[in-house]
């Protein structure tokens, strides 16, 4: 099966820093025997339910149906596979979605930030809700990123057999410590994610301001406002 390898890059500009996700295309065949030689290379993001939608009838609805009181029967559930091998990253981002990520084989250091940390945290200007940080969460530049030693945040580590939640807009990191599989269950409730944005954007918008890069994050909101 053809498979995409994630390299997440950070470029300087002079309006600070961009981020881009780089695919490059391998064979699972090849990267899994790379990953077994102990290469540092991450497959990301992979979409399980579009290759096998079949698996879809093993979740068990009605347990997550109790648990959600009932809010995920009205939600979009995805699923995304991962396997990385040591000192691989998923840097620092927030997104839209609800989020179980269990985890299979190996160990995952996480950070993890409420919303309300977002103005500590250096947000990349972008028109998704899909959003970026411009830190190096492993080696922070406190020259650069002054903010960030203020942030709160948690850190833990997952083993094989945990199972970590996160609501939408939390932002996390991800470390594997040595080679890993795991997979995230995803779902967007679309009124509740829009209904976080006003928190998560006026927080980034405290920062925007602060660090004179305040005209993305106003046309953010601007183009917000009539679905709030």
């Amino acid at each position: 099966m053809p498979i995409s390898i994630a390299d997440e890059q950070f470029s300087r500009t002079k309006d600070g820093m961009g981020y881009s996700i780089k695919l490059s295309g391998y064979s699972m065949t090849k990267f899994t025997d790379e990953v077994a030689a102990g290469k540092s290379i991450y497959l990301k993001f992979l979409p399980v339910f579009k290759y096998a939608p079949e698996l879809r009838e093993h979740l068990d609805m009605a347990d997550m149906l109790r648990w959600s009181h009932g809010r995920i029967a009205k939600c979009e559930i995805t699923n995304e596979f991962y396997m990385g091998g040591p000192n691989t990253v998923t840097h620092l981002h927030t997104e839209r979605s609800d989020i179980f990520h269990a985890c299979f084989v190996g160990r995952k250091r996480w950070r993890l930030y409420s919303p309300s940390q977002t103005r500590f945290l250096y947000p990349i200007p972008a028109r998704t809700l899909f959003i970026g940080s411009e830190v190096d969460f492993l080696k922070p530049d406190y020259a650069i990123h002054p903010w960030f030693r203020y942030a709160n945040g948690y850190e833990t580590v997952l083993e094989p057999g945990d199972v970590l939640y996160f609501p939408a807009y939390y932002w996390h990191a991800v470390e594997n410590l040595e080679a890993t599989i795991s997979a995230n269950c995803l779902w967007y409730d679309k009124w509740r994610a829009i209904g976080a944005l006003p928190l998560h954007w006026l927080n980034g918008e405290t920062f925007a301001r602060k660090n004179g890069r305040s005209e993305e994050h106003t046309s953010e909101l601007q183009s917000l406002r009539h679905l709030v």
